[in-house]
């Protein structure tokens, strides 16, 4: 009597899944052998379990991406904290099947404003796809062109997931030339060579940073010293500078340092006057 109660509950609770018809057909075997077929009312009453409501899920709203020549960024906003799981497919050539990356996120539903797919198509990623995987699951795909590595995390307030994937991108490499091979210092060699500068004044925009007694707001003490600094290393030190902002903007974390990386920096200097 039990797995007759189980396999009608498959039936009855999940009437569009795709275990639907293997319980139909045990139902009809186990109906066989008795010669009676059960209506709802002799079913033993069990408890109601709670339907999974939109507003007891954590909404996925956004996927954003940076590329470089050798480097990508997929950073999934996410309105609250939640929990997942990463898997990496080898190619399937018989279905013309790329190697993919996926990330499950539990507890979790796509916003409906989200088209599904964004096109990268920059020699490490071909494009980045989401959906309702499951009732509570959305699942994010990365289809793959041509990656060597991949790194996965989380950051907070407001929480995010951030995929690194690095390599070499074959759209992007350069065909072998003739001329000479640039002489390089000691110090390039050693990896101890500072050419280009990323400085990144803190906060900005929405975010004021630490406020004075009188006011004066951390965010544009930042941005002077930012400026300054820019100047004096393009004079003194003729090295290349860049600011992750020029004006009084809000920028997130994962946007300032994923500028550093695709600019391919040497150094990245934060500044932050709140002491």
């Amino acid at each position: 009597e039990r797995a007759y109660v189980e396999y009608f509950k498959v039936v009855m609770d999940f009437p569009h899944g795709d275990m639907k018809p293997r319980a139909q057909k045990r139902l009809a075997q186990l109906e066989s052998k008795t010669g009676k077929k059960r209506s709802k009312q002799e079913l033993p009453r069990l408890p109601k379990i709670p339907a999974v409501t939109s507003t007891s899920l954590s909404r996925v709203t956004d996927i954003r991406h940076w590329s470089a020549q050798d480097y990508t960024r997929i950073v999934i906003d996410v309105n609250d904290q939640i929990e997942y799981s990463s898997h990496l497919l080898k190619p399937d050539p018989a279905i013309g099947k790329p190697p993919r990356l996926y990330i499950d996120l539990r507890n979790s539903a796509l916003d409906p404003s989200f088209a599904g797919a964004i096109p990268i198509g920059d020699g490490l990623l071909r494009k980045v796809r989401a959906a309702q995987y499951k009732p509570t699951v959305v699942r994010v795909v990365l289809d793959i062109e041509t990656i060597e590595d991949h790194k996965i995390f989380s950051l907070s307030d407001p929480f995010r997931i951030v995929i690194d994937v690095t390599g070499e991108s074959r759209k992007r490499l350069p065909s072998p030339g003739k001329g000479e091979v640039p002489s390089i210092t000691l110090a390039q060699q050693l990896g101890l060579g500072v050419k280009k500068v990323v400085i990144d004044p803190g906060h900005g925009g929405k975010d004021p940073g630490a406020v004075g007694p009188t006011g004066v707001r951390e965010k544009d003490v930042a941005l002077a010293i930012a400026k300054k600094l820019q100047k004096k290393l393009r004079e003194k030190l003729k090295l290349e500078a860049i600011l992750t902002r020029k004006s009084d903007r809000f920028l997130p974390l994962e946007e300032r340092t994923a500028l550093a990386n695709t600019q391919k920096a040497d150094l990245f200097i934060s500044i932050h006057t709140n002491a």
